[in-house]
């Protein structure tokens, strides 16, 4: 008989800790700032347009990629960020002017699902 090697995904196990597969390193934790957990922004991956305002996906610093997320562009403080990443995706869609002036935050109230609310730039 001829068995085909393959198999199905539900068949997978998650690996345990060896020499050849290093436990994953814990994220960072969450800093406050006025009270707001705050977590560092690794880069603006991409932006896309949401009703009225723009989005842009977000890659935290400590993070794998599925943990990145969609921030609202004025929940961005930090111009630099926006300015940056259209600078390098002058092709992308944007706000004209960027995003408003301020700290170096990037807020979300009542979003506790979210692992990372709030960003900084990192350099």
């Amino acid at each position: 008989m001829r068995v085909h090697p393959a198999f199905h995904v539900s068949q997978l196990k998650p690996a345990k800790s060896s020499p050849l597969v290093p436990p994953p390193q814990p994220p960072p934790p969450p800093r406050f700032v006025d009270g707001e957990r705050v977590y560092t922004v690794k880069k603006l991956l991409a932006a896309r347009r949401r009703g009225r305002g723009y989005q842009y996906l977000v890659d935290w610093e400590g993070y794998g990629p599925e943990e990145r997320s969609w921030v609202p562009a004025r929940d961005i403080m930090d111009p630099e960020l926006i300015k940056n990443f259209h600078n390098e995706h002058p092709d992308v869609p944007g706000p004209s002017g960027a995003s408003r002036g301020g700290g170096g935050t990037v807020t979300s109230p009542d979003h506790s699902f979210l692992p990372i609310p709030t960003c900084f730039p990192v350099s």
